[in-house]
């Protein structure tokens, strides 16, 4: 038999048998959640959604246009979200590039368009938002009355696409490229860099085999040569 403490013996212990009840239902019994319940708090979250970097123009000439692509994935109430998308002011470090792409040190706004309602980008084949900006080196007006981004010199540019809940403001999820903006003469850029290391025994001279190990200034084998860089066009 259980002890009974010494500071509550002779106390009357009786508990109503239907407060008992009570209690073990109110602690075992689960909570059941309708449907029109579920959906009623889905309805109440925000908008939602990501979006990132599909694909871009790798640079732009004096007076063209940047293009730009991007993903879309895991939307909530797309009626409810809108894109903008603005261009900074040139990058002058590489500290600062490193930076931008966090999303800090932007710089002056040049340009902008939005936030433009999701419904009305226009969205291409494989379900990408696509973005064009036209470039000018002088100001103008396009022929459908926008303005171009004027950029008169050469430059890395931040490019910030942000996605919006239209009706609250805040942002919901973004990213920072580059615009890189040519020099006006006719160096072609690069179309891919690359470091490669490159390494070789040294070939044997027509005139006999490799000098000896032991002959003074003639290390053999060669240590490797150090990194060569290689450009592939």
């Amino acid at each position: 038999m259980p002890r009974v403490p010494a500071a509550l013996a002779g106390t009357n212990l009786a508990v109503p048998v239907g407060l008992v009840i009570l209690l073990v239902v109110a602690v075992v019994a689960p909570v059941a959640v309708t449907p029109a319940a579920a959906l009623g708090q889905i309805g109440q979250m925000g908008p939602g959604g990501r979006i990132s970097l599909a694909s871009q123009t790798p640079w732009v000439e004096p007076d063209g246009a940047f293009e730009l692509r991007a993903d879309l994935a895991g939307v909530r109430r797309p009626e409810d979200l809108a894109l903008e998308i603005s261009v900074r002011e040139a990058v002058t470090s590489r500290s600062q590039f490193s930076q931008t792409i966090e999303g800090r040190l932007l710089g002056d706004e040049l340009w902008r368009r939005g936030p433009t309602p999701l419904a009305d980008i226009q969205l291409d084949d494989a379900g990408a938002a696509r973005v064009t900006v036209p470039i000018a080196s002088s100001p103008t007006t396009a022929a459908n009355g926008e303005r171009p981004v004027v950029l008169a010199d050469a430059g890395v540019h931040p490019v910030r696409v942000v996605l919006h809940d239209a009706e609250a403001g805040a942002e919901v999820d973004s990213f920072t490229t580059h615009l890189v903006r040519t020099r006006r003469d006719d160096a072609r850029p690069l179309d891919v860099a690359w470091v490669q290391p490159v390494t070789a025994p040294w070939p044997c001279s027509p005139m006999g085999p490799p000098p000896s190990t032991t002959s003074p200034g003639w290390p053999w084998p060669p240590p490797p040569p150090p990194w060569a860089p290689v450009t592939c066009r």
